[in-house]
């Protein structure tokens, strides 16, 4: 009797160790990810997103490059790299995307610039979260990167856009340190498709 009940005890120790090991697995991707945006606010994501809505180019390029443009749900007309964001559903332009149409989308998190006063206006109080990732600096980039890593879950491919990135600007440095001073030429940047922009406050 002893030899028939011994099996069974030991398959009720392992299955006991197994539950305590999928309570600590799940305790562990519960915890929840902290961190300030660029406004100064304090934003806590309980899970990762899963519904993104990105009204910011350069956002939604970069959640493309670390690997999760598969959770973006909305974008603005002026996301239009990589060539994959063409079949995310469009929620206006740049300077007036529709807060009704991202209210449909139905996002867990939205990534927003200042000037985007109506969505500002609108999504507050919402039940998604307003972040703001705005910089004028390339270490600010690299924050930002970093930060979106942290929050998709995707902290090692962050680390390797940085690095990606920061070898492409030394190649520049060291091709353009070997051009005079009088003879380097002055760039000007144009971009827009409803009217003329350029990059920068002044």
């Amino acid at each position: 009797m002893g030899n028939r009940k011994k099996p069974s005890f030991i398959a009720g120790v392992i299955f006991f160790c197994i539950g305590i090991l999928l309570f600590v697995s799940v305790t562990v991707q519960a915890e929840p990810i902290i961190f300030t945006d660029s406004f100064g606010n304090q934003i806590e994501l309980q899970e990762k997103p899963c519904r993104v809505v990105s009204l910011v180019p350069g956002i939604t390029e970069t959640i493309f490059a670390l690997g999760a443009g598969d959770l973006v749900v909305g974008r603005t007309y002026h996301s239009t790299w990589p060539p994959e964001a063409a079949d995310i559903p469009v929620m206006g332009g740049f300077f007036s995307p529709s807060p009704e149409k991202i209210m449909q989308a139905g996002p867990d998190i939205v990534f927003y610039s200042k000037l985007q006063k109506n969505v500002i206006k609108k999504l507050a109080g919402s039940a998604c979260s307003m972040v703001n990732l705005e910089t004028d600096s390339l270490a600010g980039s690299y924050r930002n990167i970093f930060l979106l890593g942290q929050i998709f879950g995707r902290e090692k491919e962050a680390q390797v856009l940085v690095n990606e990135i920061e070898d492409e600007m030394k190649l520049v440095s060291q091709k353009t340190d070997k051009i005079p001073e009088a003879e380097r030429l002055r760039v000007m940047r144009i971009m827009g498709r409803d009217s003329m922009m350029t990059p920068g406050s002044d």
